[in-house]
């Protein structure tokens, strides 16, 4: 996507818009939240195996789980997409550090800014942090995150 979309533009250049940055890193979040906030955990059985796993990684890393639940994601990538990018199996690039989305529900006025501030790459958890910009309807941040357990169930988990 283009920055020529003037929401897209400005918040390409704003920060994030909430002092609490990496939040939902820490494992204590649900007990002691930052002040202000209602933190949120929700872990959802997705399927079984490698299989699901691989597909399970493309749709969260490429912003489709988005785009499933109503979402029109517009991005502008981070960095150089010809040196630095991931891509999914179907070739689009996964979210990268940087990376700056504006989220639109449903084809609603409403814009959501948001900018990808960390990529979560272990050998069985996948995902990515991102926290609102300016213009949000929301402040906070939000992690998505793919999980495969030991005993091969595939977990979709957020928290924000």
């Amino acid at each position: 996507m283009l920055a020529s979309d003037p929401t897209l533009a400005r918040a390409a250049r704003a920060r994030v818009s909430y002092v609490a940055v990496g939040a939902t890193s820490d494992p204590a979040l649900l007990r002691f939240p930052p002040r202000g906030y209602a933190p949120f955990e929700r872990r959802q059985r997705v399927g079984f195996g490698e299989r699901r796993w691989a597909f399970a990684v493309d749709v969260l890393m490429t912003w489709d789980i988005k785009a499933y639940a109503g979402f029109r994601v517009d991005r502008l990538v981070a960095g150089d997409p010809d040196t630095d990018a991931t891509y999914a199996a179907g070739g689009e690039s996964y979210a990268a550090p940087g990376e700056t989305a504006v989220l639109r529900f449903l084809g609603l006025p409403l814009r959501e800014p948001v900018r990808v501030l960390s990529v979560i790459d272990e050998d069985k958890r996948q995902g990515f942090t991102y926290g609102t910009l300016p213009g949000h309807p929301l402040e906070g941040e939000e992690q998505l995150s793919v999980e495969w357990a030991e005993d091969g169930g595939v977990w979709f988990v957020v928290r924000s």
